[in-house]
């Protein structure tokens, strides 16, 4: 991740190799489920907010699309899947942090 610093303004670049890029694939995953009327997840948010974040962060997508190219039936369920099981990492994780006295 490189880190450009504009007096005020951060400038942040991913590569889709790094660990930081692979977490907009889930979220990626979501918006295309969500563009085709998938039955499996339908996040609104998604697809609002993934083309700010790839701009905000430069994370090209477009190699990950050409590779995908006759496997993306498959790639939703995989996003989904990750994403999904990410959703309750979290929900898991907010709850047990409720619990828990300060």
């Amino acid at each position: 991740m490189e880190n450009n610093n504009n007096k005020n303004n951060k400038d942040y670049s991913f590569d889709l190799n790094s660990p930081q890029a692979t977490l907009m694939l889930p979220l990626w995953g979501r918006a295309e489920c969500t563009n085709i009327d998938s039955d499996i997840i339908s996040d609104p948010f998604a697809v609002e907010i993934l083309p700010k974040l790839l701009k905000k962060f430069k994370v090209d997508i477009s190699t990950i699309k050409k590779k995908l190219r006759n496997k993306m039936e498959y790639m939703y369920l995989v996003f989904s899947a990750r994403a999904y099981t990410f959703d309750l990492t979290i929900k898991h994780f907010c709850l047990n942090i409720q619990m828990q006295p300060l």
